[in-house]
């Protein structure tokens, strides 16, 4: 688990600084830019002990409990997501792993084969051996989460508390940036990286990832993001990366993103942008840095296309753009 140690910003679109040392060694400092986040104390749905256990119950025969090179102590937690026997879980969890070994809440244990890793996301996808059965989660979506909401994580621990910010980045060593995470103040145990953060309807909305022990905050991957790169990593072993092709910068009433150049050939100019248009919103998520338009992708595969809403000469315009793989220097 990425341990992060930070105090909490206090409003939306606040603008912080995080120091987080990981379990695993990796150093992280982060520039932390908030969507929404909770400025005060709201008043907050609570959860029963009997109703926590029933979400629990539901997902547990879908979480594992990883134990890397034969370790008796675990190292994180991994998801079933597809009912041959895929896991997923963070690359930081097994990235250096010789073997893993998963265990069921039924007390089953099988090995698990490393299918790939993605540094950019740290998630990975695992494979268990044997006929299983394997119990997919049911995942859901982060679309409609909101803060104040209700959310447990569950991996080798249990827990409840509330969804306390969305978008949260966290820029790794190396320059690599964990983006739109969700901020929960449902406490994480270390051991329990790569588990399930649940909505109230007991759906997978998050993937486990860091903790804050200092300020007892924890973040999650989405699921949206998850399942885009899960599908990658097991269809190809790497994860590609969607390109609309345009170069940016935020409009200056904070409401979107005015394209300062169009890249040849790239999606946008495919689709009919020109340089000066202002990018409101992509499939209905509202776009107002180059940052968010970058997060709002990741949710895409190359090939697929999204609906951007954009302004020109003061007039609303759609189009559909056809996004591209970027390649290695776009």
């Amino acid at each position: 688990m990425l341990a992060v140690m930070s105090g909490i910003a206090g409003a939306a679109l606040a603008i912080g600084v995080l120091a987080a040392t990981g379990t695993l060694g990796t150093r992280v400092r982060s520039h932390d830019v908030v969507r929404r986040e909770m400025a005060q104390p709201l008043a907050i749905r609570t959860v029963s002990d009997s109703e926590l256990d029933q979400l629990a119950s539901a997902v547990m025969p879908s979480v594992v409990v990883l134990r890397i090179d034969g370790a008796s102590a675990p190292a994180g937690a991994g998801v079933v997501f597809r009912d041959d026997g895929h896991v997923l879980t963070n690359a930081h969890v097994v990235a250096s792993a010789a073997s893993v070994e998963a265990t069921f809440q039924d007390g089953r244990t099988a090995a698990a084969k490393v299918v790939a890793t993605d540094r950019l996301t740290d998630l990975a996808v695992l494979k268990l051996s044997g006929d299983g059965p394997f119990v997919p989660a049911a995942f859901g979506t982060s679309d409609g989460v909101a803060v104040g909401d209700l959310a447990v994580a569950v991996g080798t621990q249990v827990s409840s508390g509330v969804i306390s910010a969305l978008g949260r980045e966290i820029s790794a060593q190396g320059g690599i940036m964990l983006d739109d995470l969700i901020q929960t103040d449902a406490e994480i145990d270390p051991t329990s990286s790569g588990g399930a953060l649940l909505r109230p309807d007991g759906a997978v909305i998050g993937i486990t990832t860091a903790y804050a022990g200092s300020s007892r905050v924890g973040f999650a991957t989405t699921v949206d993001v998850a399942r885009v790169v899960a599908d990658d990593l097991v269809a190809l072993g790497r994860v590609r990366v969607a390109w609309f092709g345009i170069r940016g910068t935020s409009a200056p009433d904070g409401g979107g993103v005015v394209v300062a150049e169009l890249l040849a050939g790239g999606p946008a100019e495919l689709a009919g942008l020109v340089a000066g248009d202002v990018i409101r919103r992509i499939d209905g998520h509202p776009i107002a840095s180059m940052t968010e338009l970058r997060v709002v992708l990741r949710r895409s595969h190359p090939g697929e296309s999204v609906r951007a809403v954009f302004d020109r000469a003061g007039q609303r315009h759609e189009a559909l753009v056809a996004l591209a793989e970027r390649a290695a220097a776009g």
